[in-house]
C-alpha cells in the first residue's frame, strides 16, 4: 500500500541564498509521473518519477527534535529501494508536520488513482 501527503504542484521558493537553486515539484495524473525539476547555476535537472516506479510516500523528519527545529518533508520510497526526497528546504509548511501530510495525502491520492 502507498502511503502520502502531497502536492500536485507546488509552488517554486528560490533557495539561492541558501543553496543557490530551486525546486518545481509536479505531479502529472495524466501522464502518471511526479517531475522534479532543480535549477542552480550550473543548470537545468529534470527527474521524471513514473507512479508505477513508487512503492510509498511518507512524512521524513530532519533535525533535532531534542531541543532543535525539525524539518518535514515528503519521501517518495522508490520499488528499488531509494528514497527520493521531495519539499526539503525553503518551502511553505516546511516545518509544519500537518502542512507536509496534507502534501503527501494529495499525493498518494494520485497514486490510488492510476
Amino acid at each position: 500500500p502507498v502511503r502520502s501527503t502531497g502536492c500536485p504542484q507546488a509552488r517554486p521558493v528560490d533557495r539561492s541564498v541558501i543553496i543557490g537553486g530551486k525546486q518545481v515539484i509536479s505531479v502529472d495524473p495524466r501522464r502518471r509521473l511526479v517531475a522534479l525539476e532543480t535549477i542552480s547555476r550550473f543548470g537545468t535537472r529534470t527527474r521524471l518519477i513514473p507512479f508505477n516506479l513508487i512503492a510509498e510516500t511518507f512524512v521524513g523528519e530532519l533535525g533535532d527534535k531534542e531541543g532543535g527545529s525539525v524539518s518535514y518533508h515528503v519521501v517518495l520510497k522508490l520499488n528499488d529501494g531509494k528514497e527520493v526526497a521531495l519539499f526539503i528546504g525553503a518551502f511553505e509548511g516546511t516545518f509544519n508536520r500537518p502542512a507536509m501530510e496534507a502534501r503527501c495525502n494529495r499525493i498518494n491520492e494520485y497514486l490510488r488513482n492510476q
